[in-house]
């Protein structure tokens, strides 16, 4: 099945290795606390190497119809997904983890914090060999509701128990610099720079910290939070650090760019 002309992405992903489902240590049961359902040490990953099940994928580029692009690279509706980022596309691999929620996959895929970095710098070892693999038998369960529009966002943003957030860096939100021959931000959003999530080794900042970032956004306990960027990249990884507070999320796509395309009104002032 094609599921191209709804999926909200914008990159493919490859597979470094593909073994399986994450039991004991990771299983559902045990995964309650948000942070640590979806973010995974490098630590826990490498203990549960030879588990039957796991699929372990690495960032890359190129579209392509995401069903079977996953089975072809082993996933089936079993597995238990790991997605780490090389270098510094800590946002690519977010939009990926993204991507998987958006298809159903969402409470079986995890972040490995601080991505191949953090891998290497714990000794870990690595390859440059891509073991053969087996394709997957997968049935997607896509969920649309994480993706709004332009139009979502007019009628809703406002609304409680909702927060709109901008993901962009906060000269772009101020309106110090221009994006897509505009200045600013959309009106009721909050400032929660997806640069400012996490450190300078790529791992996610404490709960208490993301709280706190949050919080200055204009975010409360509870929220569903909304968040946009300049294409809907960097959104998707203030999306990833909403989920580990236990937020719902949805993403407008579309972001900025489309914003400015429409000619909608933005603002300079914040609001938070």
């Amino acid at each position: 099945m094609n599921y191209s002309s709804v999926a909200p992405w914008f990159i493919i992903i490859t597979v470094l290795a593909a073994l399986a489902t994450l039991q004991n240590a990771c299983g559902r049961a045990e995964l309650a606390d948000p942070r640590t359902s979806i973010l995974m040490t490098v630590d826990t990953l490498a203990a549960h190497l030879d588990d039957p099940q796991l699929v372990i994928l690495h960032v890359g580029d190129a579209p392509r119809d995401l069903e079977a692009v996953l089975e072809r690279h082993g996933i089936s509706d079993d597995s238990r997904i790991v997605v780490y980022a090389a270098g510094s596309s800590l946002t690519r691999a977010a939009r990926v983890v993204f991507t998987l929620a958006w298809a159903g996959l969402g409470d079986r895929t995890a972040l490995l914090d601080g991505g191949l970095g953090a891998w290497k710098a714990a000794g870990h070892a690595v390859t440059d060999e891509i073991p053969a693999m087996e394709s997957g038998s997968l049935t997607l369960n896509p969920r649309p509701r994480l993706v709004v529009n332009a139009e979502w966002i007019g009628r809703n943003s406002a609304e409680p128990g909702y927060a709109l957030v901008d993901a962009r860096n906060p000269a772009f939100f101020l309106g110090e610099r221009e994006d897509r021959g505009k200045v600013g931000h959309i009106p009721g959003a909050g400032s929660a720079p997806g640069s400012e999530l996490t450190d300078e080794s790529f791992r996610l900042k404490s709960a208490e910290q993301l709280k706190q970032i949050f919080h200055a956004a204009g975010v409360e306990p509870g929220d569903t939070v909304v968040a946009y960027c300049h294409i809907g990249q960097y959104a998707t990884l203030a999306l990833f650090a909403a989920r580990t507070l236990g937020h719902e999320v949805m993403l407008y796509d579309g972001s900025f760019q489309d914003w400015a395309q429409r000619d909608l009104p933005v603002d300079t002032v914040a609001a938070f």
